[in-house]
C-alpha cells in the first residue's frame, strides 16, 4: 500500500507514518481540491467526512487507529513518557489545513494516533486534550416493528 501511494499519490509517502497520517487528517480538513496546498488532506470533494473531538484524557490506541480532541487557546504541550508510547504520534490542525507539529501544538483539534506500522502490535497509550465537542443529537421516537406473520402449520403440536 505504501509503495502504490508514493508512485500515484505523493512521493513523500515513502513509509507508513506519513501515509496514516494525511489520511487520519483528510478525515477532519477535507479540502475539496486535490490541486491547493492542503489537497492531500482531502478527498477531492467526493467524499463528506465529519469527526467528533471526544473529551478523554487519554486512550489505548491499536496500531493505525486515531483520534481527535479538541485544543484551547493555550494550546497542547506533548506530554512526558507516560508508558507505552513509542509510536504514538500529535499534530494539531486547523479545519484549513494548517498543521502544528512541534511539541507545543496549535489549532482546532490534536489529532494523537499510533503510527506502528505492525498491524498485530499492542495498543498504546495516547494522551488527548480532555475537551471534546458538546454534541447533541435527536432521535427519532422509536416505533413498534410491524409484527411478521406467522405459518400456524410449521408450529410443534400442543404437547396436551
Amino acid at each position: 500500500m505504501v509503495s502504490a501511494a508514493q508512485t500515484y499519490i505523493n512521493d513523500r509517502f515513502s513509509s507508513w507514518e506519513p501515509l496514516l497520517r494525511a489520511w487520519l487528517l483528510a478525515n477532519y480538513v477535507n479540502a475539496p481540491d486535490k490541486n491547493t496546498e492542503t489537497g492531500l488532506f482531502g478527498y477531492n470533494g467526493e467524499l463528506t467526512t465529519e469527526t467528533t473531538a471526544i473529551s478523554n484524557y487519554s486512550m489505548d490506541l491499536r496500531p493505525g487507529e486515531g483520534v481527535y480532541s479538541k485544543i484551547d487557546s493555550t494550546g497542547f504541550g506533548e506530554p512526558s513518557n507516560t508508558g507505552n508510547t513509542r509510536h504514538i504520534r500529535y499534530v494539531g490542525v486547523t479545519a484549513g489545513g494548517i498543521l502544528s507539529e512541534n511539541s507545543r501544538y496549535s489549532g482546532d483539534r490534536l489529532l494523537t494516533f499510533n503510527a506502528n506500522a505492525d498491524k498485530n502490535g499492542p495498543k498504546e497509550k495516547g494522551i488527548l486534550s480532555g475537551t471534546g465537542d458538546s454534541v447533541t443529537k435527536q432521535v427519532p421516537p422509536q416505533t413498534a416493528p410491524e409484527p411478521f406473520p406467522i405459518d400456524l402449520r410449521f408450529l410443534p403440536p400442543d404437547p396436551k
